[in-house]
């Protein structure tokens, strides 16, 4: 048996598993209320735009919000103004933004610039060809549209150029006036970064990477941040996202006014501190969704991102596709499943971090003593696994399809394990001879601390995709060699999982139910509940608490809190 480690491991019985996929999906919402927010459907896109030269027509732009302190200074005027919402912008104009001030700008095809605090820019240039921002001083954050054709999107700095085509990436400007430092960094998609003064030498940066010039020397190679090994390399976004109290706050007053779903309240969390909790799931495109949790306390701010992408659009209702991430049960196979996924937990120094790729549907059939595993892209990739397999020793070797891992328990416990739970109609009740599951599995998968990889995983080159991923993968990065699992949960619901690894590293989960008072729970709370409507009822009166602690952490840790309405709302608990 390989031991390996799952993402935010399940808490015991229905409470701590339904609670894991959650925090595999991490669903945020507002105070006490988890109502569907009304979103404006209306495109600023759709306002028509002024001829310029030939083949280009001027693009609109507009400051669509400011906190705080943020003043324009528009062209031909004779001086520095206070910004508005919806102040319109063109060429020659500058924004500059104060101490914990950010200025929101969007331009009519989706580009979304954020100035954050102590900044200052000027707007070069707003066509349909050519959109150029120059940022004299702080930093800047773009999230850029997908474009056509020639159709290009530069930051200009005073050190050098970057220029994109769809992307979401930091440029920052430090220093002073004689001698300035550029700084280039890629959440997602690609990003040229030329020299001024050798433009010629353009330095490509993916996603995940920085670079950082002056003046004077070469621009150098680009920095990696939580590499991932191979092909993986491309597609982790969030995980490297900036993860600042700052950069987290904006990038969440930006996306939260697109929810779908948003919480929020004010409790007491396990160690006796006030907390304030706020969530929201909001969709970065159409065939993604993503749950955000904040955390801020008197001394520190911990949070928790969830990016998810289906196999296909998501509906209006989104409810809809999230209820089924975690599997549906019968003949027929769910309408939406994941693709891939990412989440990172960071308390601004530290971060936590997995990505899966290569999600595909597993149909799984039960007989009652033998689950048949069967590709739903590949009828002919297919393996028989035995839901109880006696050992040499006496004791049995038992699968769990739903979570996809194998354990070793005594005869004795032998009853009690080979129970797999699952909601049916509404109902909670064990699998059963006859019945079909339906359940996501991923090709790749990584995780690490920092930047230290702890598992990974890839499919063996001998299957088309995993079905059981002990069997048809193979790991690297140091083995899990031993797993302790006290308190387990029996009498309170508090669950502590300790990972030991073969470097000599540890990383421990120590997961909590709460009340707003701070106060563990019992597991005597949920005795006799047998629909998801009464569980959910139970469950939107609590709070689920996750402290991380790892050996490449040092003292600190990682503690976050998340509200349950967010996932009982939105469908990520069922």
């Amino acid at each position: 048996m390989h031991l390996r480690h799952k993402p935010n491991p399940p808490f015991l019985g229905k409470v701590m598993a339904s609670l894991a996929v959650m925090t595999i999906s991490f669903s945020l919402l507002s105070p006490s209320q988890a109502a569907p927010v009304k979103k404006n459907k209306t495109s600023d896109a759709a306002k028509v735009s002024e001829k310029t030269e030939a083949g280009e027509t001027k693009v609109p732009g507009k400051i669509e919000s400011v906190t705080r302190k943020v003043e324009v200074f528009r062209a031909g005027s004779n001086g520095w103004k206070k910004a508005q919402s919806s102040t319109p912008l063109s060429p020659a104009d500058k924004i500059k933004t104060g101490t914990r001030s950010v200025a929101r700008v969007k331009l009519a095809d989706g580009t979304k610039i954020l100035l954050l605090q102590n900044s200052q820019a000027e707007v070069e240039k707003l066509s349909s060809v050519q959109k150029s921002i120059k940022l004299l001083k702080g930093r800047i954050r773009a999230i850029v549209s997908k474009m056509k054709g020639g159709n290009n999107f530069q930051i200009n700095t005073p050190v050098g150029v970057a220029s994109v085509r769809g992307t979401d990436f930091e440029v920052s400007v430090e220093g002073d006036e004689k001698s300035p430092q550029m700084q280039v960094s890629v959440n997602e998609g690609q990003v040229g970064v030329s020299k001024l003064g050798d433009m010629s030498q353009e330095v490509v940066l993916n996603a995940g990477e920085s670079i950082k010039f002056g003046f004077e020397g070469d621009m150098g190679t680009p920095i990696r941040s939580g590499s991932l090994p191979g092909d993986r390399d491309t597609v982790r976004t969030e995980i490297q996202i900036a993860k600042s109290k700052e950069a987290m706050l904006a990038m969440a007053a930006e996306e939260s006014r697109q929810a779908d779903y948003q919480t929020g309240k004010s409790l007491m969390d396990v160690d006796g501190q006030r907390v304030r909790v706020e969530e929201y799931i909001m969709r970065p495109r159409a065939d993604q969704f993503k749950l955000v949790v904040l955390n801020e306390r008197p001394e520190r701010f911990d949070y928790f991102t969830y990016k998810g992408t289906f196999n296909t659009d998501l509906p209006e209702d989104l409810s809809i596709a999230l209820g089924q991430v975690a599997g549906k049960v019968g003949a027929t196979a769910p309408d939406y499943y994941l693709r891939e996924y990412e989440t990172v937990a960071s308390n601004t120094v530290d971060t936590v971090s997995d990505s899966a790729s290569g999600g595909h549907l597993v149909k799984i059939d039960f007989d009652g003593t033998n689950y048949t595993l069967t590709d739903n892209e590949d009828a002919t990739n297919t393996r028989v696994v035995e839901a109880a397999a006696l050992q040499p020793d006496g004791s049995y070797k038992i699968y769990n399809p739903i979570r996809d891992s194998f354990s070793l328990v005594s005869a004795a416990n032998k009853t009690e394990a080979l129970k797999v739970g699952v909601v049916d109609g509404g109902n909670y009740r064990n699998l059963t001879g006859g019945d079909t599951y339906w359940k996501t599995r991923f090709n790749t998968y990584a995780m690490f601390v920092n930047s230290t990889g702890k598992t990974a995983y890839e499919k063996k080159g001998s299957v088309t995709n995993t079905l059981a991923v002990d069997l048809d993968a193979n790991f690297s990065n140091a083995p899990i060699t031993s797993i302790t699992e006290f308190p387990d949960g029996t009498s309170q619901l508090h669950n502590k999982l300790s990972l030991f690894y073969a470097d000599g590293s540890k990383l421990v989960y120590d997961n909590y139910i709460i009340d707003d008072e701070g106060n563990m729970v019992p597991a005597s709370t949920f005795n006799g509940i047998s629909t998801s409507a009464e569980y959910k009822n139970i469950l939107d009166t609590l709070n689920y608490q996750q402290n991380i602690t790892a050996t490449e952490m040092g003292s600190r840790s990682i503690r976050l809190v998340i509200d349950p309405r967010i996932g009982t709302k939105s469908g990520l608990i069922q």
